[in-house]
């Protein structure tokens, strides 16, 4: 249940600093196979997941299946990233699988959200 809040404050985090539900794609229901900090370099976080969208194609940091959720990208910045990366982890630590708000419009498909057990709970 504490890992289901955790999503769902992801997801606010992002209506609130949006100001809106932007146009934003939801990966299927995916397991969390690793995450890379590199808020201390580049200010990114990279979630890798065991199948990430058509279209998507890792080009960050040239591994596939990765998402990036870089601050000054789609409500990202430096108050929300640590929860985004926190939702990451908890995700990749108990198994959860997720729902990952992202960009469709471009490659990279930088991420806005993680809902950690799916946006109302659908995703064991």
């Amino acid at each position: 249940m504490k890992y289901s809040r955790l999503g769902f404050l992801a997801v606010l985090l992002l209506q609130a600093e949006t100001g809106k539900g932007a146009d934003f794609a939801w990966t299927q229901c995916t397991k969390v196979v690793s995450v890379v900090n590199y808020l201390p370099f580049s200010g990114e976080v990279f979630v890798t997941l065991s199948a990430a969208p058509p279209g998507c194609n890792g080009e960050i940091l040239h591994v596939p299946n990765t998402i990036p959720f870089r601050i000054g990208k789609n409500g990202v910045n430096d108050n929300n990233i640590a929860s985004l990366l926190d939702v990451a982890l908890a995700a990749y630590s108990s198994g959860h699988k997720v729902l990952i708000a992202y960009d469709p419009t471009t490659p990279a498909c930088f991420g806005a959200a993680i809902a950690l057990g799916g946006t109302k709970g659908d995703c064991p």
